[in-house]
């Protein structure tokens, strides 16, 4: 019953917009005829034309928005009130187009074919501009997705890298040589944290992003066998037996390299 109900819910609100538009289209119609005496000229039919038009662009404009909701891709809040303010501008300017040829419109209505080009020029332009507008949102959004995944994918590994630090950071050892390699090892693991934490994800729209990293899957496997490594040789490397620098120790500093190195590649760093 309930899945019923959200199948139909979309379907009343496109019925629901559908209709307010057409009926704020015929009051518009109907003003229009009543305020008005005949005979009815060209000018009154352009401007009651011109409005219903604006009303049916925002309908269709509501439309869309309500049919993109649940899409992969659909357009940011920024650019659906850009969109709705050029609407705006473009009622705006059409009227005060209709309003100024009113003025200096001659009896005969010599120019109204002129003045109808003019008012289609006006209409055209703001289409084409709110058309580019919306379409180049939707394709930046779909450049940017693989980048924004693989930053999320990024951060996930610094929180695994943080964890590790914690670990080592905890290790108590007398041994000079083992404390000083642990702290070299944390200063990388820090700078491969930040590195990682940073990330640009390598998208093709990121200008900080070199063109040769776009596509490095094999630098992110690296990466999280790495981690993986990094992860199991911890409890060894904890163990109070184990005082001096000795073969795990030796191991994390392989394994810290080769993450280091996976993350050069990839130009985070």
């Amino acid at each position: 019953m309930n899945s019923e109900h959200h199948r139909q819910t979309p379907v009343k609100f496109l019925l629901a917009v559908c209709g307010l538009t057409a009926l704020a289209m015929l009051i518009t119609v109907t003003i229009g005829y009543l305020v008005t005496a005949p005979p009815r000229g060209f000018m009154i039919w352009v401007g009651v034309g011109f409005l219903c038009a604006t009303e049916f662009l925002f309908g269709v404009l509501t439309v869309n928005i309500f049919a993109r909701a649940k899409c992969q891709y659909r357009p940011s809040g920024a650019v659906l009130a850009i969109t709705y303010k050029m609407v705006g501008a473009f009622a705006m300017s059409g009227i005060l187009s209709i309003v100024v040829y009113w003025i200096v419109r001659d009896k005969d209505g010599t120019k109204d074919g002129l003045f109808t080009a003019v008012l289609m020029a006006i209409t055209t332009f703001w289409f084409i501009v709110a058309f580019l507008l919306y379409a180049n949102d939707l394709r930046t959004q779909a450049a940017d997705r693989p980048a924004q995944e693989k930053r999320g994918e990024h951060k996930g590994y610094a929180r695994n890298i943080k964890a590790a630090l914690i670990g080592i950071r905890s290790v108590r050892t007398d041994s000079v040589e083992r404390r000083r390699s642990l702290e070299v090892i944390a200063k990388k693991l820090e700078a491969i944290d930040v590195a990682l934490s940073h990330s640009h994800g390598g998208g093709a729209s990121s200008w900080e992003a070199p063109p040769s990293c776009s596509s490095n899957a094999g630098q992110d496997q690296v990466i999280q066998a790495s981690i993986g490594t990094l992860e199991s040789l911890l409890p060894e490397l904890c163990k109070s037996g184990c005082t001096e620098f000795g073969p795990v120790d030796a191991e994390l500093e392989q394994c810290v390299a080769r993450l280091s190195s996976a993350v050069n590649a990839l130009g985070i760093e």
